[in-house]
């Protein structure tokens, strides 16, 4: 069981993938710092999840290893190097890779990273390299998911940085770490891609809806397909698009559907969010990428004849329900319901006051 986070499910695995789209400045950073012999000791690489951190990661600790370069991009391998395959196996001695542990009465990964895994990363680089004069290698994926005690220990390797090691400490929010950490990493920022790229990533016949979704993460994208979102968001896009009428066995079938898992959940409300901003966006004039054929027309007239304003508070609704069936553990299914019943609220047509 992988339980490497900034790996979307159904993605490729950032320590398998050879090929990296976009992202040009911060690979080109990472090469010259490699190449010029400056190598920083610890580099925080941030950016949404899913959008291609850890792949960077691996593709810098194949070259700090000594993988043959191709030079189709600066830290490009050849594929058929031995420690391409020690990477992916995680079997490379001089590579070590710290994560969310498994939690030994229940068999699950953990939640956060804890102090016995951190721990690792001072004896991992009080050895030497396997090879003389070579590298050590170190990758937390993902950082923000140390607890406190976990941090600490980390950050004694950080403040004493070994002779030949390098550590990347993969980040979702770097917000979450602390600041001490913060100060002694050389930071990248990966942006999200536009949707070309994450159509290349995660492949052409991936349904539109996962690239929309997906918000600039390929990762995401990939996940999104694999769980069938393009049904999903025609559902949604079927049941809203007929407001203010919202048939019962409509708002019945998402409310299964979005009960029946957190993951399940989250889908269905990410649907619900980014096809309201999306009829906001038709409704301001701006362009967006159609899911279904003449969806922006629709949206538009829709947006046009309940105002600006109506949508963004629908909006608002949804988030505040999502957030507080989180927070509360309610029922997931009876949350999808209310949510529906405030977008209809929302976006119903004004009727005209009699004189």
């Amino acid at each position: 069981m992988s339980n490497d986070t900034d790996q979307e499910a159904g993605a490729e695995h950032p320590r398998e993938r050879l090929t990296f789209v976009g992202h040009e400045r911060a690979e080109a950073e990472l090469a010259t710092a490699i190449s010029g012999g400056r190598m920083h000791h610890a580099w925080l690489i941030c950016g949404p999840k899913g959008v291609g951190k850890a792949t960077l990661a691996y593709r810098a600790a194949r070259v700090l290893l000594g993988a043959s370069p191709s030079h189709e991009r600066p830290l490009a391998v050849v594929s058929s190097s031995p420690i391409v395959r020690q990477v992916a196996q995680l079997s490379h001695p001089d590579l070590l890779v710290i994560r969310r542990g498994i939690n030994e009465t229940t068999g699950k990964p953990r939640s956060e990273i804890i102090v016995d895994d951190a721990r690792k990363l001072g004896q991992f680089f009080s050895l030497k390299a396997s090879i003389p004069g070579g590298r050590r290698v170190a990758i937390i994926d993902p950082a923000d998911e140390l607890n406190r005690n976990a941090a600490n220990a980390i950050l004694k390797t950080l403040e004493e940085p070994p002779e030949g090691g390098v550590i990347f400490l993969v980040c979702h929010a770097a917000g979450r770490l602390l600041p001490t950490i913060r100060s002694r990493c050389r930071r990248l920022v990966l942006e999200p891609l536009d949707d070309d790229q994450v159509r290349e990533v995660a492949g052409d016949n991936v349904d539109p809806a996962a690239v929309v979704l997906a918000q600039g993460s390929p990762g995401r994208a990939a996940a999104l397909a694999s769980v069938g979102v393009g049904a999903l968001y025609r559902k949604v896009s079927s049941a809203l698009s007929g407001l203010p009428r919202l048939p019962l066995g409509d708002a019945s079938a998402l409310s299964e559907s979005g009960g029946k898992s957190d993951f399940a959940f989250d889908v269905l409300f990410d649907v619900l969010e980014n096809w309201l901003v999306r009829v906001a966006q038709a409704g301001a004039g701006l362009p967006i990428l159609e899911v279904e054929p003449g969806e922006s027309a629709a949206m538009e007239r829709m947006a046009r004849a309940v105002g600006g304003r109506r949508v963004v508070e629908a909006w608002d609704k949804v988030r505040e329900v999502r957030a507080a069936t989180h927070g509360l553990n309610l029922d997931k299914a009876a949350s999808v319901l209310e949510a529906l019943r405030h977008v209809r609220r929302s976006l119903a047509p004004s009727t005209p006051r009699a004189a």
